[in-house]
């Protein structure tokens, strides 16, 4: 994760500490925002979390979720492609693993710690599609 804002445009600290760096990321060579930057000085792209709108979004799910009991939650990580972000999510939700598009997601997610991995595309070999 490269940054958390405010809606000041502020790079957060206090509570935003949690989370203001993802090193298990597919750009984890990119250091992230420091606290107290300017949204506009934030190199881009960047993954920006407000993470009191994350954390009620986490909670709805998880409520609509709890009525349908038996029914496992796996949130996909191709769209933040952060492991720590991952890891929030598999503790407020409950979740029983993460979903990854790609190999290289799924790299990125192990690296950072989360260990139920579910590859929700095809994975072929080259040699499966007639290359050598």
């Amino acid at each position: 994760m490269r940054a958390l804002v405010n809606s000041r445009s502020r790079i957060l600290g206090g509570r935003a500490n949690l989370a203001t760096r993802c090193a298990a990321t597919i750009s984890a060579s990119r250091p992230p925002a420091p606290v107290g930057e300017s949204l506009h000085d934030v190199d881009t792209p960047a993954l920006l979390v407000d993470l009191d709108a994350f954390d009620r979004n986490c909670e709805k799910l998880r409520r609509v979720m709890a009525g349908f009991p038996g029914v496992a939650v796996r949130p996909h990580a191709k769209a933040h492609k952060c492991a720590e972000v991952a890891r929030r999510q598999l503790q407020l939700l409950g979740a029983q693993g993460v979903c990854c598009q790609k190999v290289i997601e799924a790299e990125a997610m192990a690296e950072g710690g989360v260990s139920d991995l579910l590859l929700s595309n095809e994975a072929l070999e080259l040699a499966e599609l007639g290359f050598d």
